[in-house]
């Protein structure tokens, strides 16, 4: 007989990774849908822009559909962690659960919390580098990284890679950087 044993922590944050990459995905196709279907209005209407600065390129409407998709991948990012932290707490804060069980809620919890502050310090680091946006996921033994740029190149990977190794402590072959555009 074969037994196979799965790790119910790290295959729940597997699913979660891949639900939440896959919710910034559909929102991202989405938004490009209602882009591409809107219909055309017979009413005149003048939008005011604010005045741009010299040297400045106004933001066109492909523009705004690259930037919801990195706001909608943060809001499906915030909306796990916020379950996750709803359910560590509940955890925690049941007289039910053993010492031990509330102890280890707490540890993962604070790791959540820990681990929510280095992903919004990454991605401020990684736009200070240069790069119009970022997200960034940290998993317990993984990272990835979604750069708003055509490509990169290898050195900015190599880059990007020791800046998210430093600030997790992970290693540089579990940390995904991927381009989009």
């Amino acid at each position: 007989m074969i037994s196979v044993y799965f790790d119910r922590r790290k295959l729940l944050l597997g699913v979660i990774l891949i639900f939440l990459l896959g919710g910034c995905w559909f929102l991202s196709q989405q938004a490009r849908f209602r882009q591409k279907s809107a219909p055309s209005s017979p009413v005149e209407v003048e939008i005011s822009r604010p005045r741009e600065m010299p040297g400045q390129l106004a933001a066109g409407p492909t523009d705004l559909v690259k930037e919801e998709f990195f706001v909608e991948c943060r809001l499906a990012r915030d909306r796990i962690r916020s379950q996750q932290i709803e359910l560590y707490q509940e955890v925690a804060n049941n007289p039910a659960s053993s010492g031990e069980v509330r102890d280890r809620a707490l540890r993962e919890l604070m790791k959540l919390t820990e681990n929510m502050g280095k992903e919004t310090e990454l991605e401020k680091l990684i736009m200070a580098r240069g790069f119009k946006d970022a997200v960034v996921l940290i998993q317990p033994k993984s990272a990835t990284v979604i750069v708003q740029t055509r490509s990169l190149s290898t050195q900015e990977v190599n880059k990007i890679t020791d800046l998210v190794a430093k600030t997790t402590e992970l290693d540089p072959a579990n940390i995904t950087i991927i381009p989009k555009p």
